[in-house]
């Protein structure tokens, strides 16, 4: 059937006899390489993985911050256990947890930042245009000016 040239180029099939069209490009798509439920077509998706340094690059702005406002506030909220318990249990406790927080809000912000750009990417449509037509004129009579 439609197998794929070397090149990344699509089949023949999928520009001869596409069984479908992809939501967010509108290019044909042969059976052979329909797209599973929440994916796009390979060249979307081949789209979706060049934006990865984007993406890389959000995750690498909000995750810090989110690191130190949990990390701050849980150590913050632990702070009583510090005097509770003796100095050294208690202050390895204390960071232990709030490294932890840190750690999960950070992790936490990163898939936020990777899910939300995904169900904005999978949102994404063509502008429907209507098929080209080609209109035969008739010739232009040469009339006497």
């Amino acid at each position: 059937m439609g197998a794929l040239v070397p090149t990344g180029r699509r089949c023949g099939d999928c520009e001869r006899r596409p069984v479908t069209r992809c939501e967010r490009c509108a290019r044909g798509i042969c059976r052979a390489h329909l797209p599973r439920k929440g994916e796009r077509c390979m060249s979307c998706e081949a789209d979706w993985r060049d934006d990865q340094r984007t993406r890389r690059a959000l995750q690498q702005m909000f995750a810090p911050p989110a690191f130190v406002l949990a990390g701050g506030m849980a150590f913050a909220l632990l702070l009583p256990v510090l005097f509770a318990l003796p100095f050294s249990i208690g202050a390895l406790l204390v960071a232990g947890l709030a490294t932890l927080s840190g750690f999960g809000a950070a992790v936490g912000a990163c898939r936020l930042v990777e899910s939300s750009a995904r169900a904005q990417f999978l949102r994404e449509h063509a502008a429907t245009l209507p098929e080209a037509r080609v209109l035969r004129l008739p010739p232009a009579s040469r009339a006497p000016h």
